[in-house]
């Protein structure tokens, strides 16, 4: 039997982008690494469906791609080798319904029994016009838990 459990998330939207922390916490230690891998899974699943939605009406699809960032730190997080960070590119339909570039940014991680994605989506142009200190990798870096 599954037990049901309440994901929450703060964000924040600017012209830039959306800053996010979704989490959520777990009855059972040994649900964690599992877990943090169904972030990910998630995510795919919902960057696909958006780029099928963001393909309809334009003339060529670019799908969706993916990269694995590597294993992330965030001070005082629960040690995980499940706590990674991901790129993913894809397109998802703007105000209008116009296919919009996407570059999405997520770390996964845990503290105890409360698994964490942190992300940024921001389209892609105002990634390729950056001309100074990635923001993101700045939003990444302010992450920790008291300690």
């Amino acid at each position: 039997m599954t037990t049901p459990v309440t994901m929450r998330m703060l964000s924040c939207q600017t012209e830039e982008g959306t800053w996010a922390i979704s989490y959520v916490t777990l009855p059972d230690a040994g649900m964690v690494p599992s877990a943090l891998l169904e972030w990910r899974a998630m995510m795919r699943r919902n960057l696909g469906l958006a780029s099928q939605m963001a393909d309809q009406g334009a003339s060529q699809g670019r799908g969706m791609l993916e990269s694995d960032l590597g294993p992330i730190q965030v001070p005082h997080m629960t040690p995980m080798p499940q706590a990674r960070g991901w790129r993913f590119q894809a397109q998802r339909p703007d105000g209008l319904g116009r296919p919009l570039d996407m570059d999405i940014r997520t770390w996964h991680f845990s503290h105890g029994m409360t698994v964490f994605q942190a992300s940024v989506w921001r389209p892609a142009v105002v990634v390729k016009a950056q001309t100074s200190e990635d923001v993101a990798e700045a939003f990444f870096r302010g992450l920790q838990f008291p300690g």
